[in-house]
Formats: structure tokens, sequence, C-alpha cells
């Protein structure tokens, strides 16, 4: 039922949206107004001349009233997106529209996305980009707009005020496309309730290892607190959200030691690569001297069963790392697969039932949601937070580096199916919301309605206007980001999807659930048997679409990196 409902209100939805852009007549030709006065702690030389808004020429020789629509996946930030549109509309004189379309949740946005990116005609113009299936195919590449002036910063090179993570993609250097703009430097961290952890009888609320967790988690519901880890499993918390932060983190920790063989030019019968070194604690080892990677050698040790090499889903390699997360069932609320991210999070927040013993006394969050933790009364004084834990196995190195997620966030892009009036425009108000004048309004809304940032701004921080507190709160060393564990490309082959393929992706929700909640549960073992299967009846789907031989994961063409297409 549902199901039905979701589908329908996107229907609806869609109804109201469709063609909204063209049916305004409205043609009004109203001046530029000057900037709002943000005191004096705003960098005068920052703010927009009204004499430079390019707006009025952008939209001439249109006959009918153009407009903006901006679908993001806001999580709690749609009212800042409001008062950064409706001071854009102000400072253009009115003639545009900016529509803030809020009213899909999480899960309903990635559906809607897919939908919208493969329409051509499609009414949304600024999307969030990392959830896309096709990015460069559908995107427009802004990186020569990325180092033109920017009008809403007094005509200063754009580039110049940003931070490089705003705007670079490709940090290997091998590509200088901008698909991407990242708005937010994105940490995530583990949060927990101290006041829980001092009755639980934990000593240390700050575990450094896994089996650390596992014993603080232990001791918390033994003292009664009787799921004690807070983490969504519905379909959006495993494939976009919280649980897939740790799916990613944690498979590019397993498999980033897999490079060994997946570089070109490795060597299989001395299995030497001379050009290339494995390093366990590299931050960005994609971007090390002499890394390349095979796509063939790569699905020989994910879908070859018969390779030496092997390490795919029912191998002992994978099922130890499936293991270490069988360690969590016990510990996550059984109804885990029906509770969003948010709904973790107001429970988290609030330490209500029974006393708190019913709610999550550990949750993996945006680091930026502390600052709510904070403010709660119920956490108010009893609030810590810890790091990716370590995981000791005899499959990974120790000493491995733990990668974040995160690093950049905001992922704003723009889609690539308009007329190139509508393109510029697109791109003028992209350069409005990454100024440091859009910034500042953008923090203030957020700040005087209460709404916690996950990370701060990629617009150097000293030209926004800021809250201390929230400045001091993101400059701890508890929280390091050390490099990306996306990079991995392992975790699309098999480690956590299949090449972005939708049927995969279904099923790997359906696994997850049934492997950590009471949802008809299975063991490792029939996880993993599952899940090769999965993989292996949709390579042929995979290979077709991406013009790739059939029998390219077999074994048998190993030792030649470029039997496929790389």
């Amino acid at each position: 039922m549902k199901k039905r409902l979701l589908i329908n209100a996107i229907a609806i939805c869609g109804i109201l949206l469709t063609g909204c852009k063209k049916k305004n007549n409205n043609t009004s030709t109203g001046e530029p107004a000057d900037p709002l006065d943000l005191g004096a702690a705003f960098n005068a030389a920052y703010y927009p001349k009204k004499e430079q808004n390019k707006v009025a020429s952008i939209v001439e020789g249109s006959t009918e009233k153009m407009k903006i629509d901006v679908a993001l996946n806001f999580e709690g930030t749609a009212e800042a997106w409001k008062e950064l549109a409706k001071e854009y509309v102000r400072l253009c004189g009115g003639i545009v529209d900016v529509n803030i379309i809020s009213e899909l949740d999480t899960a309903g946005y990635t559906d809607r996305l897919r939908i919208e990116e493969a329409n051509p005609k499609t009414d949304w113009d600024i999307v969030q980009g990392n959830l896309m299936y096709d990015l460069a195919g559908h995107c427009i590449n802004l990186r020569t707009t990325i180092n033109s002036t920017n009008p809403y910063a007094s005509n200063k090179v754009w580039s110049d005020f940003l931070e490089e993570k705003a705007y670079i993609t490709d940090v290997s250097g091998s590509t200088d496309f901008t698909y991407l703009l990242n708005t937010e430097n994105l940490s995530t961290a583990w949060f927990v309730n101290t006041a829980a952890t001092t009755a639980a009888g934990v000593a240390n609320p700050n575990p450094q290892t896994w089996e650390q967790l596992i014993d603080m988690l232990e001791k918390l519901q033994v003292a009664g607190y009787k799921y004690p880890l807070g983490l969504t499993l519905t379909k959006d918390g495993i494939n976009a959200s919280q649980f897939s932060w740790l799916l990613r983190v944690y498979g590019d920790y397993y498999y980033r030691s897999q490079y060994k063989y997946t570089s070109k030019s490795f060597n299989a019968l001395s299995k030497t690569d001379e050009k290339f070194e494995y390093d366990k604690t590299a931050e960005n080892q994609e971007g090390s001297s002499g890394f390349t990677f095979s796509y063939n050698r790569a699905l020989t040790l994910m879908l070859d069963d018969s390779s030496e090499y092997y390490c795919g889903a029912n191998s002992a390699f994978y099922r130890d790392f499936l293991t270490q997360f069988k360690k969590l069932a016990k510990y996550i609320k059984p109804s885990a697969y029906q509770q969003s991210f948010i709904e973790v999070r107001s429970s988290f927040m609030a330490q209500k039932d029974g006393g708190g013993f019913e709610a999550p006394q550990v949750m993996l969050d945006y680091t930026g949601s502390g600052l709510s933790f904070l403010s709660s009364d119920a956490l108010k004084g009893h609030l810590d937070f810890f790091d990716y834990p370590t995981i000791e196995s005899a499959y990974v190195e120790s000493g491995t580096l733990t990668r974040d997620v995160g690093g950049n966030g905001g992922y704003l892009a723009v889609l690539n199916c308009h007329n190139s009036r509508q393109t510029k425009l697109n791109k003028d108000f992209l350069q409005f919301v990454l100024s440091p004048y859009g910034q500042t309004i953008y923090y203030k809304a957020l700040s005087e309605r209460n709404l916690s940032p996950k990370g701060l701004t990629t617009v150097q921080n000293d030209l926004v206007v800021i809250p201390s507190e929230w400045v001091s709160f993101f400059q701890t060393d508890k929280i390091t980001f050390t490099g990306l564990a996306d990079n991995n490309k392992f975790i699309d082959i098999g480690v956590v999807n299949f090449f972005s393929s939708s049927k995969v992706d279904q099923k790997s929700v359906e696994l997850w659930q049934k492997l950590l909640t009471t949802v008809d549960p299975i063991t490792v073992d029939q996880f993993g048997n599952d899940w090769y299967y999965c993989l292996r009846t949709n390579w042929s789907t995979v290979a077709s679409e991406h013009s790739w031989q059939e029998d390219s994961w077999s074994s048998a063409h190993f030792e030649d990196p470029n039997y496929i297409k790389d």
C-alpha cells in the first residue's frame, strides 16, 4: 500500500511540476537591486554590484518569464535554500523565478531523479549529481564557468575564492572536468551518549577498533539499552545514506589491497608490478605514480571463482567482510528496515522512550549533526564522537588506513537538456549560491532557524560570515578526513553494487535487510551465494551496456589487461 501511495504522490508531483517553466507569461522587467547590508564582519570587496548583474541580458528575447528549478536532496536545509532563492530573485529585479522543489523525501528523491535524468523535457535544472546514474552523460561541464568572473563577488574570478575541492571532481588529475560543484566540506562521525556508556560501565566511549565498538554495544545492551546502535536499513539507507557509508568505507578498507593485482603493468607470472607500489597508508592511492586500473583484471577477481586471485561474493575474503557486519545485527532495531535516517536521528537526539532504553545510544551521522545534538536537552553535556574504527582481520593488513565518505558535499550539477539561455541562467544562479555573499545569506538562514549544516562551506571560510561556535565545532582533531573511500572502483564492481545496475541495487537492499534484521533472516553463507548468483546473472546486461565482451571476467584473459575496453 505504501509503495502505491508513493508512486501516486510522485505522479501527482510530476503533474504539478511538468511544463511549469514555460507557462508563466509574466514578463516583468524590474531593475537589479542593491545587495543587503551583511554587517561589518562581511568583506565589502565581495559584495555584488547591481550594474554587473547579467540576468537581464540572459533573459533578453525570452517571451515568457524564466524559472530555475532547484531539485536537491535537501535533508532539512530547504528553508535556507528558499532564502537563497528569494534573495537571488530580489537582486535580479524579479525578472526570473527560482522554484525550490523539496516535496520528496530522501528515498523518493533518488527514484524521481532517475526519472528526470532520462527525461529530455524535464523542468529540473539543478540537481544532486552524485546520485545520478550518468553524470557526465547528462550534465554540463562547468570547468570554463569556474574560471570566469563572478558577478556576485564584484566580478572577481570565481575559482580564486573557492577551495579547490569545490570544483575538482577527479583528484588524480587525469581529467579536468567539473560536473559537480561541492558546496560543503563534509565528514561523518560516530556519536555516542556518554551518560549511557557511563551507566553501562564502558571505560572507553571512543573505540579505536571494531571489536572495541562491539564490546561497547554489548555492555550497553546488557545494561538495558535494548538496541543501542542507530542504523537505518531502508532502501535509501543501504543505497545512498547512512548504512551505505559503512559499506563503502569498509568495502574500500578490505578491497584496496587488491590494487596489487589490477594494475595494467602487473605481471601475472611473477606476481610483481615494477611501476606501482601498493601503500596501505596512502590517502589517495589512485593518484599514486604508476597507478592504473584494469577492469578486466578486477572482474576476474570479483566474478571468476576458479581464479587464484578470486575474492568475490562467495569467497572467504568477502564472507569475512560480511561477518564483521553480522556482528552488529543484535544491536540494531529489528524494524530498522522501516526506520528512516531522519527518524533514527530524531530518536537519538530526543532519547525519550523508556528513559532512553528504547532509543539508540550510538549512531553514525554527518559531523555537522553534532551541532543539533549539542542543543538537545537529552544529550547536552553527554555527547562525544569518534572516527571509524579499524577492523582486525586476517584479510586486511594491520595498519591499513580507513578512508572516509564525504570530503565534499552538496554536489550541485546542471542538467544538460535545456536551451542555451536556460543553461546560462542556471550557471548564473550557481555563481550566486557559491559566492561569499550567497553563502553568508545561506548560513545566516540556517542559524536563524536552528538548522545545522553538514559541514562548512567550500567558499573560502574567511570570506563567509559563519557563527563562531560552528567554526570551532568543526575544528576538531577527533575526526580527520583521510581520503575518499569512493575512489575505490571495487565498491561498484561487486562489493556494494554492480555498475549502478538497478536490479542489483534492489537485490543488495534485500540481502542486507535479511542479514541484519528480522526480515526473513539469512546467514553469511546464504548472502554470499545469493550475491554471487545476482552478479553473474546480471553481468551480460552490464557487459552489453559497456560494449564489453561477455567473457571478460574469465581468468583466461587475466594476463591481457586490455581485453575489454578500460
